[in-house]
């Protein structure tokens, strides 16, 4: 009998820390804000908009296919529309694409970069309903190759100096602007631009590029627009695997071919999944997202000690972005075998790619992929890079940027979360501490998939926000 009441208790006792902890688990307060818009003359940066997204700043991974005069175009085009910038403030021309403008502050120790690219993906204008280069503004978009990715930030970023210029302000602190030109081919620009900063012995305080935008309906639980703004980069791993051996007429195959051999591999990855972790930045967008999420989800977030391992599985098991969130991913992304139908190979290939947990080394990922598969596979490495360090979300910076976008956008939630992919910030964790990731725009679910597709736009106010938003992190570094 005493055993029975003992489990009793501790039952009890068991579910009084779920509820007084789910009780608890509620948003954090915020401050009161006053947002006061700028004014910007909105007219004449809805017309640079147009112009600068006419200009075709394509990248090409065979760089032999880049029009260098359309980039000098575009900085020509910079100096026309932003004088102030070109005549008050320090700017330097980085080789091959980069540009680099230097704003003096009243103090010099603890500089921001505000970061943006202006190169852009190449287009297949059959697919575009409007011409990809046309910077056409209709009553509610402006369209374009680049309107989301991202020559908006770029503009956006210029057009909040010019102003700022005209009223006389003069930032706290040293402000850089740093634009890249050959981000969407991991080009030197970016790390050319870092190496600038370093010889100067420039150690910015924050840095604050591309990233996460603000969406709604993503998060189990939250109905309400969320701002994810990144804290860091899972790591990259292109790999190159490759099976060679007797080829041969189709007629007579052997018992297992070369692309059977391939297709046990494949399986054997899929699987053996890497191990699932909440990472910092997992369980940092959790406790955030949490808090405003419906009872039952909020009792799971506020009881991770109990629930991780459903959430793992429940993860797991949906895949996606939750699930690349609390793992190593590994996806086979090409598939080489013979080039006829009736000819066995005797070379199969496939390209993997990884995305790294800050917890996995890229030496450690490669070694598990090759345990996994085994036999005789010759494994090449394309290009591997480690996970960035993670910036602190109790860290001033993240303040910053949170109450700037608090009070920028109304009644939304900022979250921080891990970056699936990668931008040109992740060279700047050779000389910053604290990097965070995040754009200006409120996106739903069709204009995220316009990103380097089709029929690309961004909408009026998204722009005019943008702005706002800029303008007011300028005021606060």
């Amino acid at each position: 009998m005493y055993w029975a009441l003992g489990i009793l208790f501790c039952l009890i006792a068991f579910m009084g820390v779920i509820i007084i902890r789910t009780v608890s688990f509620v948003p954090k307060s915020k401050m009161a804000t006053n947002f006061r818009k700028e004014a910007v003359d909105f007219d004449k940066a809805l017309f640079h908009f147009s112009e600068l997204l006419k200009i075709k700043t394509i990248t090409y991974t065979d760089i032999s296919r880049i029009d260098e005069t359309q980039f000098k175009i575009f900085k020509e085009k910079l100096r026309d529309f932003y004088p102030a910038v070109h005549e008050k403030l320090e700017v330097t021309y980085v080789e091959p694409r980069g540009i680099l403008i230097k704003w003096l502050g009243h103090a010099h120790e603890s500089p921001t970069v505000l970061m943006s690219h202006y190169d852009v993906v190449p287009v297949d204008e059959k697919a575009w309903s409007v011409p990809a280069f046309s910077g056409k503004i209709d009553e509610t978009y402006i369209w374009g190759r680049g309107t989301l990715d991202t020559k908006i930030t770029l503009v956006s970023i210029l057009e909040s100096a010019e102003h700022l210029l005209a009223d006389g302000f003069m930032p706290a602190n040293d402000l850089y602007f740093a634009f890249g030109g050959d981000e969407e081919i991991s080009g030197p620009s970016a790390p050319a631009i870092v190496e600038l900063l370093k010889s100067r012995g420039v150690k910015p305080h924050l840095v604050l590029d591309e990233g996460g935008a603000i969406v709604s309906n993503v998060f189990p639980g939250v109905d309400k627009p969320c701002a994810f703004v990144g804290i860091g980069e899972k790591g990259y791993v292109d790999l190159e695997i490759v099976l060679r051996g007797h080829g041969g007429h189709s007629s007579s195959p052997p018992p297992q071919s070369l692309t059977q051999k391939l297709a046990h591999a494949i399986t054997a990855l899929e699987k053996k999944p890497f191990p699932a972790e909440l990472s910092p930045p997992s369980r940092a967008l959790f406790n955030a997202l949490g808090r405003h999420s419906t009872r039952l989800y909020r009792m799971i977030f506020a009881n991770l000690w109990c629930f991780e391992p459903l959430l793992k599985w429940q993860f797991t098991k949906t895949g996606g972005e939750m699930n690349a969130l609390i793992r190593t991913t590994v996806a086979v992304t090409k598939l080489k075998g013979s080039d006829a139908f009736n000819i066995l190979p005797d070379e199969a290939a496939m390209g993997v790619n990884m995305r790294l947990l800050r917890r996995d080394s890229t030496k450690e990922a490669i070694d598990r992929v090759k345990q996994i598969i085994g036999g005789d596979f010759e494994i090449n490495v394309v290009e591997s890079r480690e996970a960035s360090p993670y910036t602190d979300v109790e860290s001033a910076q993240w303040q910053i940027v949170a109450e700037t976008i608090e009070n920028v956008y109304a009644g939304i939630v900022v979250a921080p979360y891990l970056m699936l992919g990668a931008s040109d910030s992740r060279h700047y964790t050779a000389i910053a501490d604290h990097i965070l990731r995040f754009s200006p725009m409120v996106l739903d679910d069709v204009e995220l998939g316009r990103i380097h597709s089709y029929d690309e736009r961004i909408s009026i106010e998204n722009y005019e926000m943008a702005i706002q938003f800029f303008t007011k992190i300028m005021r606060q570094c």
